[in-house]
């Protein structure tokens, strides 16, 4: 059922209709007319009608208690990052792979969750290499600052302060800053900017899977000092970056439109909220942005409802 309105002569009239089929023909019957838009909407009179019977929808009733603060939030939980990654961890194999060199280990805790869930964690840590490398130089500095020098790394964003004395140089940080996101190509051919990029994309995808490797998946800065927890901090890249190009895949055959950075932020938005409200528990699912609808249909899962009864 639903509204409709209907001119009779001057006068828009509103109707309550409800369509059947009939045969190979949908049709409509009018349940009631419940008299003039115009006069219904100047007296107030629509507006006591639709406050009425929200009171019987419970999923309107809910959603705006929650969205006007009147819930009382139990649990907020990401949803997102495992709704797309979890179901492409399982698909492609890895979680099988996993399972089986790990069904003769005797650990006391699940390690192919553990490896899972270092795998999401390298996905979706927000930042760069700059900002990791920056906000542990600023501890570092905290304990002196002689040593930092030597570290080439360290070096690009240190200033002297002093006679003796280094500070971080904030100025360099802003200036680097700015070419965030930019791609610079130098070519000596005419083409034009769209074939000089493809045809690097082509020769170059090698390198161009490094280089997702070091900064997208933040692989770089290594804080580990064994070869043992070296080795798993790059394995997870690597299955990180494994995730990343099957997705991409995906959206690519589906001839989807999307940004990476867009993709993220999409899914890592994406919430569950458990939340009480006149004695009764519930889940709400947060809208979708950016871009995460476009993985989420590539990885071929389905979004929660916006509200569940639990």
């Amino acid at each position: 059922m639903y509204f409709r309105v209907k001119r009779s002569g001057a006068y828009p009239y509103l109707q309550v209709v409800q369509s059947y089929r009939d045969g190979q023909q949908v049709r409509q019957h009018v349940i009631a007319t419940l008299g003039r838009l115009d006069v219904l909407q100047a007296t107030g009179q629509m507006d006591r009608l639709i406050r009425s019977g929200v009171r019987f929808c419970e999923k309107v009733v809910v959603i705006d208690a929650h969205a006007s603060g009147k819930t009382e939030a139990v649990k907020v939980r990401r949803i997102g990052p495992d709704l797309v990654f979890g179901r492409l961890w399982e698909q492609s194999g890895i979680q099988g792979v996993l399972r089986q060199m790990l069904a003769e280990r005797r650990y006391e805790f699940d390690v192919e969750r553990a490896i899972y869930l270092t795998t999401l964690h390298r996905l979706f840590t927000s930042g760069s290499d700059r900002e990791a490398i920056v906000e542990h130089l600023r501890r570092q500095l905290k304990q002196g600052d002689k040593s930092l020098v030597g570290n080439k790394g360290y070096r690009r964003f240190l200033k002297v302060e002093g006679a003796s004395h280094f500070a971080v140089d904030e100025q360099r940080i802003e200036n680097e800053a700015r070419f965030d996101g930019i791609w610079v190509l130098r070519t000596n051919t005419d083409y034009e900017a769209k074939t000089v990029a493809l045809a690097y994309k082509g020769l170059w995808m090698v390198e161009a899977m490094i280089r997702t490797a070091k900064s997208i998946l933040e692989t770089r800065p290594i804080y580990h000092k064994c070869d043992e927890t070296i080795r798993g901090h790059v394995f997870c890249s690597f299955l990180a970056l494994r995730l990343k190009a099957e997705v991409e895949r995906r959206m690519d055959e589906r001839n989807e439109t999307w940004e990476w950075a867009e993709v993220l932020r999409g899914l890592d938005n994406l919430q569950e909220v458990e939340a009480t409200f006149r004695g009764h528990r519930y889940l709400l699912r947060s809208q979708l942005t950016g871009h995460a609808h476009q993985a989420i249909r590539a990885a071929g899962v389905a979004v929660p409802p916006t509200l569940r009864k639990i």
